[in-house]
């Protein structure tokens, strides 16, 4: 899956959890201290946030942080299988 459609699918995940729970855009972008254009943004798939951010996200809408690191986190190797990076 590309950088963009993980960004999106997070984005949608994260938005549908906030909405389940009837926390505002506002409420949600207070609790992890970031701007409500940023928390927008994430929703929509046009930014992703860093680790930090991610970590305050799960918190605040109590999704499993394994869930996560399985789903959108995959690590980039070399022809040798070392790791490179994380992609997100």
């Amino acid at each position: 899956m590309a950088y963009s459609e993980l960004n999106k699918e997070f984005g949608s995940m994260m938005k549908n959890k906030r909405e389940q729970l009837c926390i505002s855009r506002e409420k949600l972008s207070e609790l992890i201290g970031i701007s409500t254009v940023y928390c927008r943004d994430i929703e929509i798939g046009k930014s992703c946030p860093n680790w930090k951010i991610w970590l305050k996200i799960c918190e605040a809408l109590d999704i499993n942080i394994n869930y996560i690191i399985k789903t959108y986190i995959r690590p980039e190797l070399d022809s040798t299988g070392q790791f490179l990076d994380i992609k997100f």
